[in-house]
């Protein structure tokens, strides 16, 4: 969603580069995080390369660990995120509570289950093949891209990213521009718990934003994106 009415409560504004959110109540400000143009958005996501070769590095052991202590967080400061998501995303505080709340499991069990899920094994051959056999194992993406959404946005940044760091991938998440601050203040949390590389950033923005983060995470650059593939037709046509 984009702002259409800049000056409404809870509608975001743009005031000198930066994003602004408000409370959809007072329309207070809540949150100032800046806005990420084109360039900024390409040099988070190769920030992003470098650091998931080292998050990768850290083994499904290492990763574990991390995440269980951002769970920890989650679950030691849910009246604080309960009370941004109140003022920024106009929720009660029980709600608040329960999208917090939802959130610990899936860390958890994205944590705890990434060893049995993506870890490497033996796939055994046919019948007809017996003395054949094969090992599967599940590699990294790299750097995985995401949009959130504005009414869930603790639950989706802590499930999304859980996910996808379980998995030895980094991660580059574009918020809502409704609901920048709740995404950041994690963010932020997600940072102390692991200083060492920016496995996890956010860029945010409006509405353009969104596209050029996937873009960019899924290709090194927009002009390295593969073709699409060639259209057929049915019959073939005669050759010449």
């Amino acid at each position: 969603m984009t702002a259409t009415q800049p000056n409404a409560p809870g509608l975001p504004r743009v005031q000198d580069g930066l994003l602004v959110s408000t409370n959809p109540a007072t329309g207070a400000q809540v949150a100032r995080v800046p806005i990420a143009g084109a360039e900024d958005v390409a040099a988070a996501v190769e920030r992003a390369r470098a650091a998931a070769a080292w998050w990768a590095g850290l083994g499904v052991g290492g990763r574990r660990t991390r995440l269980l202590r951002f769970r920890s967080v989650l679950a030691n400061r849910m009246p604080e995120i309960a009370d941004l998501l109140r003022r920024e995303c106009g929720k009660p505080m029980i709600d608040g509570v329960t999208e917090t709340a939802a959130a610990i499991p899936r860390v958890a069990w994205a944590a705890g289950n990434a060893r049995r899920v993506l870890g490497p094994r033996r796939v055994r051959g046919s019948t007809v093949a017996l003395e054949f056999s094969a090992r599967l194992e599940y590699q990294p993406l790299g750097v995985i891209g995401a949009i959130g959404p504005w009414n869930s946005p603790a639950g989706a940044i802590s499930a999304l990213a859980a996910y996808a760091l379980a998995a030895g991938n980094a991660m580059v998440y574009k918020p809502s521009e409704y609901t920048p601050g709740v995404s950041q203040w994690l963010a932020d949390r997600f940072a102390e718990v692991v200083p060492e590389q920016p496995v996890l950033q956010l860029v945010h923005g409006l509405g353009d934003t969104g596209p050029r983060c996937a873009a960019r995470a899924w290709t090194r650059s927009p002009s390295s994106a593969p073709p699409p593939p060639p259209r057929r037709s049915w019959p073939p046509a005669p050759s010449p």
